[in-house]
């Protein structure tokens, strides 16, 4: 089964729909700017972009109903789907966790995380140079078909910068885009995918409970590998073609993943952040929000376009102009003063040193991606 649900940053689904895990979870999402996503046995996890987590699939053990619960009122940043239970992290770094407990998955982790500030890994790999003592891959558990061994000899030597592993095979990538895989390989969830990732470079890849890979491209191309008897490869492939996949999740016999719309910023470079622009008030007048740093280009948003790329490398505050286009003329003006991490990429507005036109406010919707409202 394969649904979709229109909108921007839209989830789609392919495969095993038994518990509602495909319909129930793209139900949910309709109308929602999906940023994470997260597939376990049968039941799915997604995040939007005001940090309200969404559930749906099978709920025996509360790893449903038990992980909305425990996050209602709070902002989630990231989320984890194991084969019965949930995981997700607040903004303010506390764990929370439901599902199934035979093991102590829920209980044990929990105990462990009280007192810590729980931070999840960084979306998108760090720049050259940075955090140049981490990227060591870790692994353990059963080794029956060489998914520890293996994955580890693979990863020798590399640095890694995001790994997931199923039941009985482990894929990992590294800094240069490599993708290293490892283990059963009865449907090529090892050998298929990468064969399919030769000649690209990739940034992220989930292998699925048990015989299904996928992995994404630079350029947000999908590519998928393993057992497909729920259509839950050939139908995930489909749902995505012609669209900029920007996160996947491979569950047991179906998966899921967020696509960007056409109007979306691409795959953005060092520096630079995507952003988009809106008046609140008569938003049939058209304005611009443009921006000017030293030695960069003048840049500008028009109200109502779709977002795009803009620079922030100039070490100094950038000046910003809210402009009506119709007739020409400034109606504010002030500056904008961005931070970079250089560890994680992450650029942020310092709202201390900017001093952004009353009537101008922003939001961080994920990542480097940026929206600026105009409320006059």
């Amino acid at each position: 089964m394969t649904v979709e649900a229109p909108a921007a940053g839209r989830l789609v689904a392919a495969g095993n729909d038994s518990d509602g895990q495909v319909s129930g979870i793209v139900e949910s999402a309709q109308g929602r700017r999906i940023t994470t996503v997260a597939a376990g046995y049968y039941h799915s996890l997604a995040l939007t972009d005001d940090g309200t987590l969404l559930a749906a699939g099978r709920d025996e053990y509360g790893q449903v109903s038990g992980i909305v619960e425990s996050a209602q009122g709070r902002r989630i940043t990231a989320v984890a789907a194991g084969y019965d239970h949930s995981l997700a992290v607040t903004d303010g770094g506390t764990l929370l966790a439901a599902g199934r407990d035979e093991f102590g998955q829920v209980s044990g982790i929990v105990e462990s995380a009280q007192g810590r500030r729980i931070t999840p890994a960084p979306a998108r790999p760090p720049p050259p140079g940075g955090r140049p003592d981490d990227g060591t891959l870790l692994a353990a558990g059963d080794d029956g078909y060489g998914q520890v061994s293996g994955i580890l000899k693979a990863a020798q030597g590399h640095r890694i910068t995001t790994a997931s592993a199923s039941a009985l095979h482990s894929l990992a990538v590294t800094d240069d885009g490599t993708l290293l895989a490892a283990g059963d390989d009865e449907y090529g969830q090892v050998s298929g995918i990468l064969k399919a990732a030769q000649g690209h470079r990739i940034t992220t890849a989930s292998a699925g409970t048990w015989y299904n890979s996928l992995a994404v491209t630079d350029d947000g191309t999908l590519l998928a590998a393993g057992d497909d008897r729920y259509g839950q490869m050939s139908g995930i492939v489909e749902a995505t073609r012609g669209h900029r996949t920007s996160t996947v999740a491979a569950g047991f016999f179906y998966s899921l993943a967020v696509v960007d719309d056409p109007g979306d910023c691409g795959p953005l470079k060092a520096h630079q952040i995507c952003a988009s622009f809106t008046k609140a008030q008569a938003p049939q007048d058209t304005y611009t929000l443009d921006f000017l740093a030293t030695g960069t280009p003048e840049q500008d948003l028009t109200s109502g376009a779709p977002a795009r790329a803009v620079d922030t490398v100039s070490p100094e505050p950038t000046h910003i102009v809210v402009r009506r286009v119709d007739p020409p003329r400034d109606v504010a003006t002030g500056s904008v003063y961005f931070t970079h991490d250089p560890a994680t990429g992450e650029i942020t507005i310092d709202d201390v040193s900017s001093e952004l036109p009353d009537g101008l406010t922003y939001r961080r919707t994920d990542g480097n991606r940026f929206a600026f409202t105009w409320n006059r």
